[in-house]
């Protein structure tokens, strides 16, 4: 099964800001529907040379297992 969202754009709308914990929040309500469902692995894709991204799943708990 496929989800995807995609939110409405408006031009008007204010931009996102960073350290807000938008992000983490996003990853937490993935991981609390994934064990709902019977999910036993979470898998991301990120490129290598976004270094503030791993950083920041690393933190939420994901492991790097390959470059």
């Amino acid at each position: 099964t496929l989800l995807e969202f995609r939110p409405k754009t408006n031009p008007g709308s204010p931009k996102f800001s960073a350290n807000i914990g938008i992000g983490t929040a996003l990853i937490e309500a993935v991981k609390s529907i994934s064990k709902e469902i019977g999910c036993t692995r979470l898998w991301l894709i990120t490129t290598n040379d976004n270094i503030n991204a791993i950083r920041f799943y690393q933190k939420c708990g994901f492991k790097l297992v390959a470059v």
